[in-house]
């Protein structure tokens, strides 16, 4: 009766306004955490671990962190060791489970499971299956039961099919979402499960029937932005990620109750000495190369999200005439989902290598093949064909100029298309793009089964070919110049 009476006191003591009525069952959950590369006054990777820390204590560690992915990548280190460094911090921030997501497909399958060999909690993914070995993806798991407070919790973490066009080009086999619920639910239910939730992610619950889900205790949905619960749907569902220093705390009273869910803040915990150690070790290494200063703005630039993926940039026009100039390539494009900091930078200030690593993490070269007019209208037609989703593919570009109309039907909007003043002639051009684009990522598949037209000496990360480029420039004084022209009425 004293440890019940003393830990409500605790957890009204420490501030937390959640209510605690007995020794409750309780998940921290929150997702897409790839940076460590923050502040230390900001809302860190330190700063959630102390608050977890925190809270398993003053709850006699009846207390779950459940990470919902898409944290391996994009980042700094991840360019350079395929996600080894987040898989160390998270193993020191005692993680319960990891449901694994997108991103951690960015380089590769096999990277994965080297990842997963590393872990010393489990990572779930449910309904993806190698290609290879028509089995699921060697050190992954298809669901995993976890217990606190005599409740059992048995998790499935599903993805959509869109996989296969973002990080992977047809490597993996996905099962059917509907088909795979009932089954999972009954293989967990005869293994001892109580409730069953599933970690999953936007794409997901865009283009899954509501129904299919109602058999579920709960779903957690990875993302980035906002926080919050949605209390309409059976089951509910829990919205969480991102560095905003918010995340979902969900209590369970028994193994017959439904969840109480409420978003909380860390932003002003106390940070963990072990994992902030551990982060600083890496930090460390980086700051030698990534301190370095490159150039200074003469005018802003910025990487606002809703705005390289709806329009033509200054900072897009920069990153990719940097890699019209390595390649010598004719024309260069670059994908905007590939841009990654969404920030904006004043006149007069310093450009670091840190600042293009941001912008640029993930760990892609420069290839440069042979296109004909067809392929580049083609290429361009997919680029501003989800413009209102603010979708990844949404090309910046150098060399060539086009105009579109965004009120015509997809894959009907392109008008003109012009390289030095004149229409695309019937010739083939070079054309520089990054690896993800040649292989089909955001599904541009008109180049599938292009060769590059000729190899490069050196193969080097693009962010560090846009680094040089802006080195040599000394100051940077990019605008936008027309290259790309709405003419939407």
């Amino acid at each position: 009766m004293k440890k019940r009476a003393l830990l409500i006191f605790s957890l009204i003591f420490c501030g937390l306004s959640f209510s605690v009525h007995s020794l409750s069952a309780t998940l921290v959950f929150s997702s897409n955490l790839p940076d460590i590369l923050i502040a230390p006054e900001k809302p860190n990777l330190s700063r959630l671990s102390g608050f977890i820390d925190q809270l398993k204590q003053d709850q006699d560690d009846q207390v779950l962190f459940i990470h919902g992915g898409d944290s391996l990548f994009p980042n700094a280190l991840s360019n350079y060791d395929s996600g080894a460094h987040m898989i160390d911090v998270l193993n020191h921030m005692q993680v319960d489970l990891f449901a694994v997501n997108q991103r951690e497909f960015a380089n590769g399958i096999d990277q994965l499971t080297l990842r997963s060999n590393e872990a010393s909690f489990p990572m779930v993914l449910s309904n993806i299956q190698d290609i290879r070995t028509n089995t699921g993806v060697e050190g992954l798991l298809s669901s995993y039961i976890l217990a606190a407070d005599d409740v059992s919790f048995g998790f499935i973490t599903l993805l959509d099919s869109s996989i296969n066009k973002t990080y992977l080009q047809g490597e993996v086999a996905i099962d059917d979402v509907a088909q795979s619920i009932p089954r999972l639910i009954q293989e967990l239910s005869n293994s001892g499960a109580d409730k069953v939730i599933l970690i999953t992610e936007n794409d997901v619950m865009e283009n899954v029937e509501n129904d299919v889900f109602a058999n579920l205790d709960l779903i957690l949905v990875a993302k980035e932005g906002d926080d919050y619960v949605d209390k309409s749907t059976q089951p509910m569902r829990v919205y969480s990620g991102g560095h905003d220093g918010d995340l979902a705390i969900i209590q369970f009273a028994d193994k017959n109750a439904k969840a109480s869910i409420k978003i909380a803040s860390y932003r002003d915990s106390k940070e963990s000495d072990v994992v902030n150690k551990t982060i600083q070790r890496y930090v460390d290494r980086l700051n030698i190369i990534l301190e370095y200063e490159l150039a200074v703005l003469v005018k802003p630039l910025n990487s606002l999200r809703s705005n390289i993926r709806t329009q033509e940039t200054a900072i897009g026009n920069l990153f990719a005439d940097s890699m019209r100039d390595y390649s010598k390539a004719e024309l260069a494009v670059i994908n905007s989902g590939s841009i990654r900091g969404y920030q904006e930078y004043q006149v007069g200030q310093t450009i670091k290598r840190a600042n293009i690593n941001r912008e640029l993490p993930f760990g892609d070269h420069i290839h440069t093949i042979e296109v004909n007019a067809d392929e580049i209208t083609a290429m361009m037609e997919n680029s501003v064909s989800k413009v209102d989703d603010e979708s990844g593919r949404f090309m910046q570009i150098s060399g060539f100029k086009v105009s579109y109309d965004l009120s015509r039907e997809p894959l009907d909007r392109v008008l003109e298309i012009s390289v030095a003043g004149k229409p695309l002639e019937d010739r083939n051009y070079t054309l520089s793009m990054s690896g993800y684009i040649l292989n089909g990522g955001d599904e541009y598949d008109v180049f599938n089964g292009k060769s590059e037209a000729y190899t490069l000496k050196e193969t080097r990360l693009l962010w560090t070919i846009v680094s040089d480029y802006i080195e040599k420039l000394q100051e940077i004084d990019v605008v936008v110049d027309g290259r790309l022209e709405d003419l939407t009425p």
